[in-house]
C-alpha cells in the first residue's frame, strides 16, 4: 500500500451514509471544532480524525469505507 501525505484531509463530499442506526454519531455536549483539535496526533492520524469529524451524523465510518475514500489520495 502506498503511503501518501495526508496532512490535508480531503473534503468529505460524496461519502456514503451507513445503514439506519449505524454510522457516525455526534457526542452530546461536544465543543465546537477548533483548528488544533487533533494537534496532539501525528499528521496522518490527525488528517483522518479531521476527515471523520467533518462527516455528517450517520456517515459510514467503518475501516473499509474509510480506506476506500482515504487510501488513494495523491
Amino acid at each position: 500500500m502506498a503511503s501518501h501525505d495526508l496532512s490535508v484531509a480531503p473534503r468529505p463530499h460524496a461519502h456514503p451514509m451507513a445503514n439506519p442506526g449505524f454510522g457516525k454519531r455526534g457526542a452530546s455536549g461536544q465543543s465546537p471544532r477548533r483548528a488544533d483539535d487533533f494537534a496532539h496526533l501525528p499528521r496522518r492520524e490527525a488528517a483522518i480524525a479531521a476527515y471523520i469529524d467533518r462527516l455528517p451524523d450517520g456517515a459510514a465510518i467503518d475501516a473499509k469505507t474509510l480506506a476506500k475514500f482515504l487510501g488513494d489520495r495523491p
